[in-house]
């Protein structure tokens, strides 16, 4: 009886370990954050005039954020980093009024020196052949004197940049290809998260052909990968016992296209399959990008946009989940199997012997 009693147990353990895993990764998520190019689609216009693209921020409460980074990209040939009017260049502003983050440390209790702005906002390196604009930050002045969880909410702009157009019917994505948001910078734990992202365009994007349904099998069970893109896809593959530090699950597959034309991609995972619990991976020809990440019911959909080579291009995508083989509590649960077997083939073979032992080998000592 008491064997019975531990047997359950144990088996009430395992499935209680197992709702407690699924607890903690609920209770983990944390307050989204979206930076997103405004407008998506910015219409075209003759060459030399002015294009004026914005970068918002969408921070649910809690979100805490007391500092930023952005770095974007366009085609060269398309639109030209940065607008001169009269004999000023401008290419980006931000750490004004109107701005989110201005507007919360002009009202924060450690307002920085009067008569100096209340934040510290710098554009990196500009890249006009390449069309790359790096390190665009805003910070708080005094950040390091900052109590952890205070910080800006809400939806509002974070930075303007100014182009100026080399076509007018040209396309060009308006690419966000790195961004952070910090939410303390308290040595030694600088705490710098990763937003979602949502890209935006000069001009439509080409039409997009018809999608491709990729099945992909794992312990029996099949799922439908779907992509579109105006590359050819080929060799599409789904690994999911890749393991690497904290990702899990690779799929892999081949982009081709004309040489130097823009690429895009849009996949969709079912999250049952796979999910990204802390960010995607996603690499192209060992080139990091950053996708535009848009979560749909029990789908979860990436795009992301690359220049074609001369040669097809590798695409390789991370997740930091991947449907196991079995479920978590199916080891435990075997061997639980296996011990209440073992237990009952020990019990028969006892009872077998007892039935063929004489009466004077049971329980005492037979004197001669």
């Amino acid at each position: 009886m008491k064997g019975k009693n531990c047997l359950w147990t144990l088996l009430i353990l395992t499935f209680a370990v197992s709702i407690t895993q699924l607890s903690l990764r609920v209770s983990a998520a944390e307050p989204t954050v979206t930076f997103k190019v405004e407008p998506y689609t910015t219409a075209g216009v003759p060459p030399g005039n002015l294009v004026v693209v914005n970068v918002s921020i969408n921070a649910e409460p809690g979100a805490a954020i007391i500092g930023w980074k952005v770095n974007l990209k366009v085609q060269p040939d398309v639109l030209e980093l940065g607008y001169t009017y009269g004999s000023t260049e401008y290419i980006a502003y931000s750490g004004v009024a109107g701005y989110t983050l201005y507007e919360w440390c002009i009202d924060y209790p450690w307002d920085p020196v009067p008569g100096e702005p209340p934040t510290i906002f710098q554009v990196g390196g500009v890249n006009k052949t390449e069309g790359t604009i790096t390190e665009t930050t805003d910070t708080v002045k005094q950040w390091t004197v900052l109590p952890e969880g205070d910080g800006a909410n809400g939806t509002g702009l974070l930075v303007t940049f100014y182009f100026t157009s080399k076509n007018e019917t040209a396309y060009s994505p308006i690419q966000i290809t790195e961004a952070y948001y910090y939410t303390s910078w308290n040595a030694p734990n600088l705490d710098k998260r990763v937003p979602n992202i949502i890209n935006g365009h000069y001009n439509e994007p080409p039409t997009i052909p018809p999608p491709i349904v990729h099945k992909v099998t794992v312990a029996n069970q099949t799922y439908h990968v779907v992509t579109q893109s105006n590359s050819s896809v080929s060799n599409f593959a789904f690994d999911e016992t890749y393991k690497m530090d904290t990702r899990r699950g690779e799929t892999t597959f081949y982009v081709s296209g004309p040489a130097g034309t823009t690429g895009f991609c849009n996949i969709t995972f079912p999250k049952n399959l796979t999910q990204a619990f802390d960010g995607w991976l996603v690499f192209v020809n060992n080139t990091s990008v950053v996708p535009t990440v848009q979560p749909n019911g029990n789908y979860t959909s990436l795009h992301f946009i690359y220049t074609h080579g001369d040669m097809p291009q590798l695409v390789q995508i991370y997740g930091t989940y991947v449907v196991p083989e079995f479920p978590t509590f199916t080891p435990l649960l075997l061997l639980l199997i296996a011990m209440l077997l073992t237990a009952a083939a020990s019990k028969r073979v006892w009872s077998t012997k007892r039935e063929e032992t004489p009466p004077n080998r049971r329980g005492f000592v037979q004197f001669t």
